[in-house]
């Protein structure tokens, strides 16, 4: 897990600022370190805390990634319209058992008719 943790750190600022607006993750940040300052702290009190500020549920997106192994590998295929997306848990050994596990995934895109416009949405379980 503590391999994982900055990228998906970096994944929920991305997300949340994308949707809530810019230096929401900071703000939710500020409130959990005032609320916790000197405490002990599980992961649910910094969801609950940028959930306060961004608005929406953000444990729902990210408590797959704190508590399951591993992460998704992400495939798209372009060659269909509308493009598909799909998920399946990555492997390092091939030789790995099978997973159904899934994760919210929060994507940021942008296509080729509106390349100015970024969109942002989430590849739900």
């Amino acid at each position: 897990m503590y391999s994982k943790g900055g990228s998906v750190l970096r994944m929920t600022m991305t997300y949340v600022d994308a949707v809530a607006g810019a230096d929401t993750f900071r703000n939710g940040l500020t409130r959990y370190l005032g609320e916790h300052q000197y405490g002990n702290v599980v992961p649910d009190d910094l969801w609950n805390a940028l959930s306060v500020v961004a608005g929406f549920d953000v444990a729902e997106l990210m408590n797959a990634w704190v508590n399951a192994p591993g992460y998704p590998l992400i495939s798209v295929n372009t060659q269909a319209l509308p493009a598909q997306i799909s998920q399946q848990r990555f492997f390092e050994t091939a030789n790995a058992s099978v997973s159904e596990q899934l994760w919210w995934v929060p994507l940021t895109f942008y296509t080729s008719s509106s390349p100015a416009v970024v969109q942002t949405g989430v590849l739900s379980v």
